[in-house]
């Protein structure tokens, strides 16, 4: 396995509970940036995360030694994943549909006349190759860590709360940091409750964009086959009236297609 440094900042450490969590943008990477900030002994670690110092990066280590730990079968290396749709939308809502802090400037706007639509949006930010102008809000999951391999806990985002809460256990965590310090007073649970200010609620306006849906399942399709492989992928499409579409299951050989384009992808970027 290859491995390169500016994938492995991707990748916090926490020595002290031998534990390592790969950080995706928009798939609660925020609230499990304050757990590692709690690790680090910050005071305010329940505040907007957003380049805080205080979290040791995986890249702060020689590639030698970030092998190592990336293979120690005595660590916890997790992960969450979230329907690649469900995670665009919430980036669209948080950085494009948004007004100042949170808005993204996406280059090809024209001055005044921002993507307000989505159907704008990803003409801005794709070609026919796929994603053609990056950001990590809405970069595919696939190209945030060099194997799905190096995790042995992964979490499906849909189970956030008792999967990310099962991590904490196993590093043995809780009772000094999971189990309360958190929500408005700091005497919840961990992941009890949905306290950052950028909540977007994307689950609940999916059907508002259901007409691209078709699109964003193309453009994202490496993800989709990561979670199809990984037995995570069970939300079906949205059809007309908001509501699951009746669809049949792909083919088996669409499916090897595409999981040998997640293979080639990652190969060739690593």
């Amino acid at each position: 396995m290859l491995l390169r440094k500016h994938v492995l900042h991707n990748f916090w450490v926490a020595e002290e509970y031998r534990a390592i969590f790969c950080r995706i943008p928009k798939s609660a990477s925020s609230v499990f940036q304050q757990l590692f900030l709690k690790f680090s002994g910050d005071p305010d670690y329940d505040a907007d995360p957003w380049h805080k110092p205080g979290i040791v990066s995986l890249s702060e280590y020689s590639l030698d030694q970030a092998q190592k730990l990336l293979e120690d079968p005595d660590w916890v290396r997790a992960i969450v994943l979230r329907d690649p749709f469900e995670r665009l939308i919430s980036a669209y809502l948080h950085k494009i549909d948004a007004d100042p802090p949170y808005r993204i400037k996406v280059k090809g706007e024209v001055e005044g006349h921002y993507p307000r639509d989505l159907g704008s949006f990803l003409d801005l930010i794709t070609n026919s190759d796929g994603i053609c102008q990056g950001n990590p809000h809405w970069n595919p999951q696939v190209e945030f860590f060099p194997s799905i391999d190096v995790f042995n806990h992964v979490i499906d985002f849909r189970q956030l709360r008792s999967q990310g809460q099962m991590f904490v256990k196993k590093i043995g965590a809780w009772e000094e940091h999971g189990a309360s310090g958190w929500g408005p007073d700091r005497a919840g649970e961990f992941l009890a409750t949905n306290g950052m200010r950028h909540a977007t609620n994307a689950k609940d306006r999916l059907w508002e964009f259901r007409q691209y849906e078709s699109r964003v399942r193309d453009i994202y399709r490496e993800d989709y086959a990561l979670l199809s492989q990984l037995g995570l992928q069970s939300r079906r499409p949205i059809d007309q009236n908001g509501k699951p579409a009746q669809t049949s299951p792909a083919s088996s050989s669409s499916f090897r297609s595409a999981i040998g384009a997640m293979l080639s992808r990652i190969k060739g970027r690593f």
